[in-house]
């Protein structure tokens, strides 16, 4: 036994090298991979070469057993190996296609270019950030930015520093700029700069103005009379009086016209520099950012309204279309009334409240009823569902839809018949009031008879018929002999029909007479009468030369 255990142990040890010899090394897969893959190999003479690939080591990318797929999916994979790239990502402010797609900017075998990028540096920033190549044709550039390294000021996987930043403001700069030369201090009228947030006055890609200053300047800072505004000091930037006093010695009383009942809570409370920049920026009227995005700083719910499938244009290019930035006489700070300030792009809205009928919140003004000014995820802006809107108010409506027999044309939108601003006919119906049942009933199939009932003949449906919902038979507004005996009260005068009354049993009715019979299977007025028109005379539904009518019921015998 004492010898038995030291062959065994032999054995399997010989078992386990020969499995190791035998088993391919992962220079070998790569190999095999390259085998095939003859146009991935030819990567392997370009300058720079990701390094598992250059010693042939597919499988620690790519999951050999699956022949193709991924050991991870996304950046998640790259990050196994690059765990200094996560902290970047990861950060207050992500580059988008390091946190989604690496592939977006690095090839993942070779490259020309450093650090596998699939362009040059200055190419690849610029095939998305396309608005800045025009900054390139401006008459002075920042150094960096003329040399296309856009890395010397900004990191290209996230920072913790808005615009992806390497560094805040004014520790950037004065890596370079350093503020205690004279020349700096001069141009600054010797007021302390150490702690600025320079690109409030310079930009920091290129401007049309000497020393990179942004082209619409505040008066004062363009004529340089910094005194106007700033004490002489030294050590600190200090304002000779409080901001809001200060912007009103020269702006009156902005944000704060006693004729006007709201007021933008910045603008009334002086908080001017919420929304303008004091000394130079690219933008008009000296706003700190584009218009939209300033607003959306403190209305990021509005923001969110972006993402909706139907977005206003005024809402998506520019809030102030529609609002004062400062003061209004209106609610919600609009600029006018809401009709004449829709109808200032919609400019038919005028000839709509000329016609005979006007739908009342259309008429009261009262756009917002029906539309959100923002976005929506529904068609026309509209608040909701179209149905859904419309029945808040139209209750009585509301009531027939779940009446036990409702006419089809409900199942669509209200708007299948009706406009939903005004109209010449009644009911705000899109077209004459009966005429538009004949947009689906065919109307030779009711007026191409030799008899017509008079309601037929005059296109009014509606004197029988309800065009939303009853509890009766075809739509009627009553049941069928109430609603004859409306305009007919005396029935048969000499000669007595029953009516109201159960078929007998021996009577054998035909499928089609069967539906003639009232909803609770009665004979009606219709047993006998066609309620549109007939070929015969009283609108009997069949002849009476030889007693055909009577005999669809009492046989001959």
């Amino acid at each position: 036994m004492k010898k038995t255990i030291p062959l065994l142990i032999t054995a399997m040890l010989a078992v386990t090298v020969m499995a190791l010899l035998s088993s391919p090394s992962p220079a070998q897969i790569g190999k095999s991979c390259l085998d095939c893959h003859k146009d991935i190999s030819l990567l392997l003479s370009e300058k720079n070469v990701h390094p598992p690939f250059n010693v042939n080591s597919c499988d620690s990318c790519h999951d050999t057993t699956t022949h193709g797929q991924m050991v991870e999916n996304g950046p998640a994979l790259c990050l196994t190996c690059h765990d200094g790239i996560k902290k970047e990502t990861g950060s207050h402010f992500p580059h988008s296609p390091a946190e989604s797609n690496c592939l977006s900017c690095h090839n993942p075998h070779a490259s020309a270019n450093s650090k596998l990028l699939i362009k040059p540096q200055d190419l690849l920033c610029t095939s998305c950030h396309d608005g800045i190549t025009k900054k390139l044709a401006e008459k002075h550039l920042h150094e960096p930015f003329k040399s296309k390294d856009c890395l010397s000021c900004h990191k290209p996987h996230g920072s913790d520093t808005p615009h992806l930043l390497t560094e805040k403001t004014p520790g950037l700069c004065t890596q370079c700029h350093d503020t205690s030369d004279k020349t700096i201090a001069s141009a600054h009228k010797d007021i302390s700069i150490k702690n600025s947030n320079c690109p409030v006055c310079h930009n920091p890609h290129s401007s049309s103005e000497p020393k990179l200053i942004e082209k619409n300047q505040h008066y004062p800072f363009e004529t340089g009379n910094c005194a106007s505004c700033h004490k002489q000091n030294a050590d600190r930037i200090e304002l000779i009086m409080p901001a809001d006093k200060l912007c009103r010695t020269c702006h009156g009383k902005i944000g704060n016209e006693p004729e006007k009942t709201y007021h933008h809570s910045p603008a009334e409370s002086g908080e001017c520099l919420s929304c303008h920049n004091p000394h130079a920026t690219s933008r008009k009227k000296l706003l700190n950012d584009e218009i939209n995005p300033v607003c959306f700083s403190c209305h990021s719910d509005k923001q969110e309204l972006l993402g909706k499938e139907i977005v206003h244009q005024p809402f998506k290019n520019d809030c102030t279309a529609c609002h004062s930035p400062h003061s209004s006489a209106l609610a919600g700070l609009i600029k006018k009334n809401a009709v004449d300030l829709c109808g200032t792009c919609h400019a038919n809205l005028p000839l709509e409240f000329a016609k005979k009928t006007v739908h009342f919140p259309f008429k009261n003004g009262s756009c917002m009823s029906c539309h959100n000014p923002h976005a929506s995820s529904t068609n026309g802006l509209l608040k909701k569902n179209q149905k859904e809107l419309c029945l808040e108010c139209h209750l009585d409506i509301k009531a027939k839809l779940v009446a036990k027999r409702t006419h089809s044309g409900t199942g669509g939108d209200c708007t299948d018949c009706h406009l939903p601003h005004s109209t010449e006919t009644e009911s705000l119906l899109n077209i004459d009031k009966e005429l538009s049942c004949f947009s689906c009933h065919p109307k030779e199939d009711f007026t191409d008879k030799k008899y017509q009932h008079f309601p037929v003949m005059k296109n009014k449906c509606l004197t029988c018929h309800d065009p939303h919902g009853t509890d009766f038979k075809a739509n009627l507004k009553k049941s069928v002999n109430d609603t004859c005996t409306q305009c007919h009260p005396a029935r048969h005068k000499e000669f007595v029909h029953s009516v109201d009354a159960l078929p007998s049993e021996k009577i054998d009715m035909s499928a089609e007479d069967k539906t003639r019979l009232d909803a609770e299977g009665r004979l009606s007025c219709v047993s006998c009468h066609s309620p549109h028109g007939s070929r015969n005379p009283f609108f009997l539904i069949d002849e009476m030369t030889q007693g055909q009518l009577c005999y669809r019921c009492h046989k001959q015998n």
